[in-house]
């Protein structure tokens, strides 16, 4: 399949970095998809570099026409950056008031035009998942 020897999705990836810290804290707060992500792997001098020429991507761990599944932290780090960028957007241009009004009263936050990081942060906290385990370390317990 695609996902190999891993457990899935719901998996944190086993090369992935994790806690506790010394002074007892858990690490990371935030975790993405960074295995078997389908990424650009240009190819210069190659034009449509990225389009594979039969329109299929290649198998998992594998390079085609200039794409590549490639797996890290450079692969997740777009997904949560991207994944906050959209969050500071829906609030600069006041998404969260046209969709709900009233939801925050007449309080003097009713027009967040520039949200702070930690707003941005609490959000994406907020909507996370539990997963599983740790790919490879079944019954360590779930992550969020």
């Amino acid at each position: 399949g695609v996902f190999g020897a891993q457990l899935g999705p719901n998996h944190v990836a086993s090369f992935s970095s994790r806690g506790p810290t010394p002074d007892g804290r858990r690490k990371p707060e935030i975790v993405a998809p960074g295995k078997y992500i389908l990424s650009a792997g240009a190819q210069p001098d190659m034009p449509g570099a990225c389009d594979p020429e039969n329109g299929k991507p290649p198998k998992a761990g594998k390079k085609k026409d200039g794409v590549a599944f490639m797996e890290g932290t450079s692969m997740a780090t777009p997904v949560v950056s991207g994944t906050a960028a959209l969050i500071r957007q829906y609030f600069e241009q006041g998404h969260y008031n046209k969709y709900y009004p009233n939801i925050l009263g007449n309080s003097a936050l009713q027009n967040i035009t520039q949200p702070t990081g930690t707003l941005i942060k609490a959000i994406i906290l907020d909507g996370g998942q539990f997963l599983d385990s740790i790919d490879g370390h079944q019954g360590k317990g779930s992550s969020r």
